[in-house]
């Protein structure tokens, strides 16, 4: 898009900028969900979920400004580029396992998770700021930088739990 501003100062020029930015995102994500459960026999059973997701994400985006004074002199122009890419990936699951026994309310359960999630980032800034005195170069400011960023993570948890009855059956 762009767009255009004008400030009025007190001594009453008046200052326009022209502003214009374009932006491009490219998302792609893919999942899978699966649930399995199995009744070993009439007192145990095992129920296993998982679940994955695998995303691609792709950032573009450019700002150009210029602003002139009230005689159209150029006093700054500015240029901003950035650039990203990033990938998410992450696997999830869980294993419960349900065992009942002959005297009623007397239960054992195991119950397994496991959460992985990888990250992985980077992507450039590039900016130039250019400053003007009656229509003359005077100063400019360069940004170059680049950035990345990684990170993996696994969690596992459990839980054992026995089950008895209070009162007497």
């Amino acid at each position: 898009g762009a767009t255009v501003s004008q400030l009025l100062l007190p001594d009453s020029t008046t200052n326009t900028t022209r502003d214009a930015n374009f932006s491009r995102i490219t998302d792609q994500q893919h999942m899978i969900n699966a649930k399995y459960d199995y009744q070993i026999d009439s007192l145990s059973e095992v129920k296993i979920t998982v679940q994955g997701k695998v995303r691609h994400k792709d950032t573009f985006t450019q700002d150009t400004s210029n602003t002139v004074g009230g005689d159209n002199e150029l006093l700054n122009k500015t240029s901003n580029n950035t650039n990203y890419t990033g990938q998410n990936n992450s696997f999830n699951s869980t294993l419960l396992w349900l065992q009942k026994f002959h005297k009623k309310g007397r239960t054992l359960s195991l119950d397994v998770q496991e959460n992985y999630t990888e990250i992985n980032s980077n992507g450039y800034q590039n900016s130039l700021v250019d400053g003007y005195s009656g229509g003359v170069l005077q100063s400019g400011d360069t940004t170059n930088q680049y950035k990345t960023s990684y990170s993996r993570d696994l969690t596992l948890m459990s839980k054992l739990v026995y089950t008895e009855p209070l009162g007497h059956s």
